[in-house]
């Protein structure tokens, strides 16, 4: 997480490592990863459907 907070310059998550809570900026960070994760997802299906698209039905 240190990583993810370096590279946004925000903190996202706020506590002891018994007890994290999720800031406001770590919701953030996390709804954006999750669009990005879905993203990919549908360019792989858009390679795949090229894939099939291009071999067709013999």
């Amino acid at each position: 997480m240190k990583e993810v907070e370096m590279e946004v310059g925000k903190k996202v998550l706020v506590g002891r490592s018994e007890s994290m809570l999720v800031r406001e900026e770590g919701e953030v960070v996390g709804k954006r990863g999750e669009e990005m994760v879905d993203m990919m997802e549908e360019v792989e299906w858009g390679f795949e459907w090229m894939e099939e698209r291009i071999r067709g039905d013999v």
